[in-house]
């Protein structure tokens, strides 16, 4: 009974943070970190291939 209302509580005080409007913000992705983004998945990609291409 007891952990029933507590997870009850909990989950109302996580959704009410999660739909609140002034919480935390996350900043938009600049440009670079677009292409920083892109140029290490084409390292992975090619490092990838080149140990496929190995064995």
């Amino acid at each position: 009974m007891e952990e029933e209302k507590w997870f009850e509580e909990e989950l109302e005080k996580r959704i009410a943070r999660m739909e609140d409007p002034s919480g935390p913000k996350v900043p938009a992705m600049r440009p670079a970190d677009y292409r920083w983004a892109a140029l290490a998945i084409a390292v992975c990609l090619l490092l990838l291939i080149a140990g496929a291409w190995l064995v």
